[in-house]
């Protein structure tokens, strides 16, 4: 999306870039790479799902091999299996698809752990949008981020889907935001992105 796009959404797109990058975390099992957050082979593949190329450098996102078909959690990470990100589904097409491949949707916690360089929405932040406060008013200041440019351990930067709904406004849920460290809000019948996770 251009930054016209993400304000269309209701996003704020802050013009420059506050925080620096964490790049050197990698996952339990799976060594992380140093290649960066593009490459060949696109972010997306047929029926949004991943493709083989990924949103990462060689050999996928954030340095992790591509997934399979006999292993879609195949990124391990803070205790976690993860798959490749799910493109185009609404938060309940997504909670169906993670259910339909043995998994679930990850929390807003778990989504925040992968956040790096933003101190502000990295987990243990100070922006108040957590499993424990999940009400409108939970997205405070402080969960706008640190402004463009990809801070997701796995790679891929559009709006994740967390399984929460917002508790005081169940037509919305909430989304983290990897191209800008941000936490917010969205329409659960708005087509976004999604992992899925297994212990």
């Amino acid at each position: 999306m251009d930054r016209s796009a993400w304000s269309a959404l209701g996003f704020i797109v802050i013009a420059t870039v506050g925080c620096g990058s964490d790049a050197g975390a990698s996952g339990s099992s799976s060594a992380a790479g140093s290649g960066g957050t593009s490459g060949a082979g696109g972010t997306s593949g047929a029926g949004g799902t991943s493709g083989t190329g990924g949103a990462g450098g060689a050999g996928g996102a954030g340095g992790f091999a591509p997934c399979t078909d006999a292993d879609p959690f195949c990124r391990a990470y803070a205790g976690l299996g993860w798959t490749e990100e799910h493109t185009a589904v609404d938060h309940a097409a997504a909670l169906a698809l993670c259910e339909k491949l043995g998994g679930r949707l990850p929390t807003l916690d778990e989504l925040r752990r992968l956040v790096t360089g933003c101190p502000a929405t990295m987990s243990g932040g100070s922006c108040k949008a957590t499993d424990a406060c999940t009400t409108a008013a939970c997205v405070d200041a402080s969960c706008g981020g640190c402004g463009d440019g990809n801070r997701c351990r796995l790679g891929g930067d559009d709006p994740y889907w967390a399984s929460q709904v917002v508790a005081d406004a169940p037509g919305e849920a909430f989304v983290v935001v990897y191209r800008y460290a941000a936490v917010h809000t969205l329409d659960v019948t708005v087509p976004m992105s999604a992992f899925c996770v297994r212990p």
